[in-house]
């Protein structure tokens, strides 16, 4: 009997990867910016004595504390690039607001998530500076009740810890994963990439030190190599994208110092601790990617993306919890790594997102209750549902026609199963045009609903946000108009 039940569960298992077409399904190899920030984290850890190329300059570093605002240029010291950058201490001091973004972009970037993806906006609270050290470049902030918190500023390079009492929270850049791609003209970079091309020997010329590379010297050159991959374009199967301005990715990492434990990136089918994705002995090859699917066939165990996305985590120590979001909506990929070592137990994510800019909040907890309400402060609470919507749901894709609506209905009554509320998915519309019906298949709605309310129970039609594009469709012919 056990044999034949794990036969039977091993049979489901290897049922459930052959039913999901994982070739449909895009690879961090296949994304271009995936490939590209992977291979930078790479590098910080190949290259000898590596140092993070963005520092904060100090001659143009502000520090207004009483008001809670810390605001600078940050310089890529290798592509002399600048961005600004602000930290501000927001929500009573239980939280920090990061931003970092191109000063001057040759086009502006996408930065409107926070007018919908804040409930409003943070209000700021003030700071105290408990030291500053101009020649080093280090700068110490406190803040929250009592102090409690601090922040220190390391400019070259740069990084930021967060303290909460003298207990180690989290660093951003402490690895030195930060790598903002900027917008570029085609031509400007064509002609510089032309010119380190005739900067190298012609071919047929044997170069001694090349001949000497050792393996660590290859794999650094290959990485080098692998940030130029699908600069200007890219495709995944029949799709092809164009970036006509070159990549606008970014790449950023946040330390858990003392952490194994971290909870969240929805929506995943994997465990509530999140698994390794890089490092000795790590879960999965893949990172987490966090861009919404329509998927009903998913592999479990995986960090395959699937409904949702949200680019919040919770860290989990003893004594504390904070923890981090970053307020993008573009396409992300997130590495995990951990160190369980007794001695050096911390964990490390890194973030990589197509586009966008730096919009990162810190949560200095210090329990998840408290990280979990300062999150819900800053993006808004849930409206407390009406209470059939808590109820029992009914719905798939697809119910037929009104008597297999009627009937699925009245089988729930037949065998004493409670249920509120039924559903249509978008077939029960005239050619997928939402608020239309389907007059073979629903000839009369109003009397189907009108039965479903006798029994107590109401429909949801689906209404997904997409309009399709048809001259005669009279919600497109509107939308069209203004």
């Amino acid at each position: 009997m056990r044999l034949s039940l794990r036969v039977a569960l091993i049979a489901c298992v290897f049922t459930s990867v052959l039913a999901v077409k994982q070739e449909d399904f895009k690879k961090c190899e296949q994304s271009g910016f995936c490939r590209r920030q992977r291979a930078f984290a790479e590098l910080s850890t190949k290259i000898p004595n590596f140092r993070s190329p963005y520092e904060l300059l100090s001659t143009d570093l502000k520090i207004s504390a009483t008001e809670g605002i810390v605001s600078g240029i940050l310089l890529d010291t290798e592509r002399k690039i600048e961005f600004l950058t602000l930290l501000e201490f927001v929500q009573d001091g239980t939280s920090v607001r990061m931003r970092i973004k191109e000063r001057t972009p040759l086009k502006p970037r996408y930065e409107k998530t926070s007018d919908f993806g804040l409930d409003r906006t943070p209000k700021l609270a003030p700071a105290k500076l408990v030291s500053s050290n101009a020649k080093d470049g280090v700068y110490i902030l406190s803040f929250g009740q009592s102090n409690i918190n601090t922040a220190k500023i390391s400019s070259r390079p740069f990084s930021v810890e967060f303290r909460v009492g003298k207990e180690l929270a989290m660093v951003f850049n402490g690895r030195g994963k930060l790598y903002y791609e900027h917008l570029r003209e085609r031509e400007n970079a064509i002609a510089s990439e032309i010119q380190d091309q005739e900067d190298k020997p012609a071919d047929g010329i044997v170069v001694e030190a090349e001949v000497q590379q050792s393996d660590e010297e290859k794999e650094i050159t290959r990485l080098r190599e692998e940030l130029k991959h699908d600069l200007w374009e890219e495709s995944f199967g029949t799709h092809r994208d164009s970036k006509p301005n070159g990549p606008t990715s970014i790449g950023l990492d946040i330390e858990f110092p003392g952490s194994n434990i971290l909870y969240g990136l929805p929506e995943h089918a994997s465990s509530l601790n999140l698994r390794t994705t890089r490092g000795q002995n790590a879960h999965y090859s893949e990172p987490y990617r966090l861009y919404n699917f329509d998927v009903f066939e998913f592999i479990m165990d995986s960090p395959m993306a699937l409904y949702g996305s949200i680019p919040f985590t919770v860290s989990q120590k003893p004594g504390l919890a904070c923890g981090a979001f970053w307020l993008n909506s573009a396409e992300m990929w997130v590495d995990i790594e951990k160190n369980d070592d007794k001695n050096k137990k911390t964990s490390n994510l890194h973030w990589m997102a197509e586009s966008g800019i730096i919009d990162v909040f810190f949560f200095m907890g210090p329990s998840q209750k408290t990280v979990l309400k300062q999150y819900v402060d800053l993006t808004g609470k849930p409206a407390i549902p009406q209470l059939f919507a808590i109820a029992y749901h009914q719905c798939r894709w697809n119910y037929i026609d009104e008597t297999d609506v009627l009937e699925v209905e009245g089988n729930f009554d037949k065998h004493d199963i409670p249920v509120d509320v039924i559903w249509l998915d978008i077939e029960h519309t005239d050619g997928k045009k939402y608020f239309t019906w389907d007059k073979s298949k629903f000839p009369n709605p109003i009397k189907m609903l009108n039965t479903l309310a006798s029994h107590g129970r109401k429909m949801v039609n689906i209404v997904d946000p997409h309009i399709k594009f048809d001259g005669n469709y009279y919600i497109f012919a509107e939308a069209k108009t203004k």
